[in-house]
């Protein structure tokens, strides 16, 4: 199918790419598909149409390349740029939505888009839809640690009613059903005598399958469904790599770890002591930082919620 429509790239319709990017980007149950090739291909095409899309099909289109960490350059500046000029003119859940989504992937620093965004957030009529409430309230987390003087107050109140049934921890049930994390987790106690807590929701948004919480130390463990299809070298796709992308922001320090990155590291005295080597200098680098590992509050934490 991918090599049919790069065959035919220059004859397909703006529209029709958009919603083939979409579908790439949300099916078999968010794992996507489709190659690297695939979207450098039609890059281009997307480049060259962008005028003609409407601010569904844009938004669509800059959150399927975002959330494969893909997209040259130019490509993100131009989509920055129209992003800036267009801001006061997204008028729906959905295209707020995606748009949150290419911020926070990029991890956009810009205090006037921010603010931007927050604004226009104002301006959307009725209750925001629980499908949609994620990427605000990861929004409201990433301004808070990154952007100053942007007041979040009644920003929060937008996805009040929303936030009453999220419930993240849905995410913990992959934690069970792989028979690797369980390996991984008795190498830990057995092998090299570790002991963290597992697989638990932090501000009902951030997982940690491994976890010191008193240092502050995680390990994230990758499995094929985080990977973004048919990338080479593997890379881990930014939904995934959100968690600990946002605890880091809060003195964590998290490996993110793929399985295959793990076996390759060599037999499994090398990888124990590549495991061993990274606690113990982990564990150092925060009690350099003043995390000493007593109980502690986090108080920008609990302020979000």
């Amino acid at each position: 199918m991918e090599r049919n429509l790069i065959k035919n790239k220059n004859h397909l319709e703006i529209n029709d790419l958009a919603s083939i990017l979409r579908s790439f980007s949300k099916m078999r149950d968010g794992k996507m598909a489709g190659g690297d090739k695939f979207f450098n291909e039609m890059e281009p095409v997307i480049l060259k149409n962008l005028d003609k899309m409407n601010m569904d099909d844009f938004s669509n289109v800059i959150y399927a390349y975002s959330v494969r960490n893909q997209g040259s350059e130019e490509f993100n500046k131009i989509v920055l740029n129209k992003i800036t000029n267009e801001m006061k003119s997204y008028s729906t859940w959905h295209v707020l939505f995606n748009v949150a989504w290419y911020l926070l992937f990029t991890t956009n620093k810009d205090f006037t888009l921010w603010q931007s965004f927050v604004d226009q957030v104002f301006t959307i009529e009725g209750k925001m839809p629980l499908v949609y409430y994620r990427p605000f309230k990861i929004a409201a987390y990433y301004i808070e640690f990154n952007i100053t003087n942007i007041d979040l107050f009644d920003y929060k109140d937008r996805f009040f009613y929303a936030e009453q049934y999220y419930n993240y921890t849905k995410g913990e049930k992959f934690f069970l059903m792989d028979d690797r994390f369980i390996h991984f987790k008795t190498l830990l106690n057995v092998k090299l005598g570790l002991y963290p807590m597992i697989s638990t929701c932090f501000n009902n948004l951030f997982i940690i399958n491994f976890y010191w919480e008193t240092r502050k130390i995680g390990i994230n463990l990758h499995l094929d469904r985080d990977y973004v299809p048919k990338s080479d070298p593997i890379r881990i796709n930014e939904h995934a790599r959100m968690h600990s992308k946002m605890l880091k922001l809060n003195d964590w320090i998290i490996l993110d770890l793929t399985w295959d990155e793990y076996m390759n590291i060599g037999n499994q005295d090398k990888r124990d002591e590549f495991i061993q080597n990274w606690f113990t200098k982990s564990c150092k680098e925060q009690k350099d930082r003043g995390v000493d590992g007593k109980p502690h509050i986090d108080k920008k934490f609990a302020a979000l919620e």
